[in-house]
């Protein structure tokens, strides 16, 4: 469910893929600079509730995960 969430935030234009990985907690991204900055895919992530590097999810976001999900007061169960 994580996993999931986290790698579809971050698609879009000039994303070729994302791969998040669990035990890590780590999103590997190949993407094109010239299509997309960084900092934008981290504000999309950060968007869906989870925080990104240096850009921490709003708390309406946070609060909209999953209980399964709520990474800060607990560690992921998916």
């Amino acid at each position: 469910m994580c996993k999931q969430r986290i790698e579809e935030a971050a698609y879009g234009k000039g994303v070729k893929s994302a791969v998040w990985d669990k035990s890590t907690g780590m999103l590997t991204v190949v993407y094109r600079p010239s299509k997309i900055a960084g900092a934008e895919i981290r504000q999309r992530i950060a968007a869906a509730g989870h925080d990104a590097d240096t850009i921490r999810a709003s708390e309406d976001a946070y609060h909209k995960l999953p209980e399964c999900c709520s990474y800060r007061t607990s560690p992921c169960n998916h």
